[in-house]
Order: structure tokens, then C-alpha cells, then sequence
């Protein structure tokens, strides 16, 4: 019998193109293959299959419809929107993920996740294309942080934030990465990004 041990995830600006989503169909089908897991406490080993989430910017839009996506998972963005949407987030059925519409448009996906696991029980996951013709932090993005900390959320930002900053990992920072760390800072955010 497999049981859920872990969540793989990540976050992928797509370009919109479809390449990029068969390209992580199919890391995703290397990756999900049923491993065995040893359990150290019982000298058991027991089979152990991944979860994931990933963070999606940019996906390949028909009329307005992301496409290309497994249907047999979650694929959850704004599906109201009249323009092609630029977030999206992709996660396996199991997850308990709960679209939140205030927080989510064209170019904002939040969810609530609620976990199984009992010291973090809910997390706001957001997946966010910050346009760069447009304001470096979006007023939704700003209510959002409002929202989380009233509510004592945690929260999973993972954006394409058109930004530089060394904060992140750039070779340099310009006005978008100063405005965007003062919102970091401001809301007493951390920086996992790893590439």
C-alpha cells in the first residue's frame, strides 16, 4: 500500500509555450514514480509516493483556457477571466487546495492548502506573474499580505517578478527589486529562491 510522504514542487515561467509544459509532464512523470521509503523506527520499508504543487507563470492559453495540463490533476487559476491569464497553479488531486477568487486573477492564483499536518494546518500558496509594465507590487498583492497577517496566515509567495535584486540572487537591483524587498521586508517575508 503507498502513502504520501512528500510534496515535490517548484515554480516555472512557461513562456507560454507548450514545450515547456511537456517538458514538465514529463520531469514530473520521472519524478512521481512510486520509490520505497525505509521507516527507521519500525526497520519496515513501506512505499512512498510524492505529492506536488508548482507555481506556474506564463502557461500556453487557448481562448482564454490554460492548456496542455494533465487533466487528471488540479489546474487552478481564474477561469473567469476575459484575458489570457498569466499564473496558474498545478497540483496532484490529492491536496487539499481551496481557491480563494478575491486573491486570484489574470495574474494572481491563491489557494488555501490545508495540510495534514496538525502544527500547520492551513497555508495561503500564491502563484503571481508581476507584470513589468505594470505596478512592481499590484495592490491585490499588497491586500493579500494585509489579509494574511490579520488572519495570522503563513503564506507561499512564488512569483515571476520582472525584478532585480541581489536580494534574490541578481547581479544587480534595480527600482522593481528595491520596491518589491521593501514589501518583503515589510511583511516580514523570506527569500527561498535557489536559481
Amino acid at each position: 500500500m503507498a502513502s504520501r510522504c512528500h510534496v515535490l514542487g517548484g515554480q516555472i515561467n512557461l513562456q507560454k509555450g507548450h514545450t515547456g509544459v511537456a517538458n514538465l509532464m514529463a520531469h514530473l512523470m520521472e519524478l512521481l514514480h512510486t520509490k520505497p521509503s525505509h521507516n527507521p523506527d519500525s526497520g519496515q520499508r513501506k512505499e512512498c509516493k510524492a505529492s506536488f504543487m508548482y507555481f506556474i507563470q506564463e502557461p500556453p492559453v487557448y481562448k482564454n483556457r490554460v492548456v496542455g495540463f494533465d487533466s487528471s490533476n488540479q489546474l487552478l487559476y481564474d477561469k473567469g477571466c476575459n484575458e489570457n491569464v498569466r499564473a496558474a497553479i498545478y497540483a496532484s488531486r490529492d491536496l487539499n487546495l481551496w481557491l480563494v477568487p478575491e486573491f486570484t486573477s489574470r495574474d494572481l492564483v491563491t489557494c488555501v492548502w490545508r495540510t495534514q499536518d496538525s502544527r500547520l494546518p492551513e497555508i495561503l500558496v500564491v502563484s503571481a506573474y508581476l507584470d513589468i509594465t505594470a505596478a512592481a507590487v499590484p495592490d491585490t498583492l499588497g491586500k493579500l499580505a494585509r489579509y494574511a497577517q490579520n488572519k495570522n496566515k503563513m503564506v507561499l509567495y512564488c512569483m515571476d517578478s520582472n525584478a532585480h535584486s541581489e536580494l534574490w540572487g541578481c547581479n544587480d537591483t534595480n527600482k522593481r527589486g528595491e520596491t518589491l524587498e521593501e514589501f518583503i521586508l515589510m511583511n516580514n517575508l523570506t527569500v527561498l529562491n535557489t536559481g
